[in-house]
């Protein structure tokens, strides 16, 4: 029953007087000016993809090397609290034991109290089966 109800009072409003609710820009007053619209512009185009062409080593360098951007150097003279720059060259076991201040036998016995877990039988080799 309460469904028909409200069936039959949605049908049973009163209908609007005027069937535009909001007057169109169009009819305004006639001393309002109505203001013109300039046309949008398209959007800018996409940039181009980039090239992905490789090139030997006669024709430029490969990767993400730019033939066309110079090297930059360093400045000529040191500046104040700033260190030298060093020469590449091979690292070696003794440069990494100087950088973590650590002789070679003590580098040794690190490595070997982290993997003691995996001594099982106490031989100082690793078990890993």
């Amino acid at each position: 029953k309460s469904a028909s109800l409200v069936h039959i009072r949605a049908y049973s409003l009163p209908s609007p007087s005027s069937p535009v609710a909001f007057p169109s820009p169009v009819r305004c007053i006639p001393s309002c000016p109505i203001p013109e619209q300039k046309p949008t512009p398209p959007p800018p185009r996409p940039p181009p993809p980039p090239d992905r062409r490789r090139h030997d080593r006669r024709g430029g360098p490969r990767g993400g090397a730019s033939a066309s951007q110079p090297h930059v150097a360093a400045p000529a003279g040191n500046r104040a609290g700033c260190e030298p720059v060093r020469k590449a060259g091979p690292v070696t076991m003794e440069h990494v034991l100087l950088a973590l201040h650590e002789t070679e036998a003590e580098r040794e016995a690190r490595i070997r109290d982290m993997f003691a877990f995996f001594d099982t039988a106490g031989s100082g080799q690793l078990d890993y089966a």
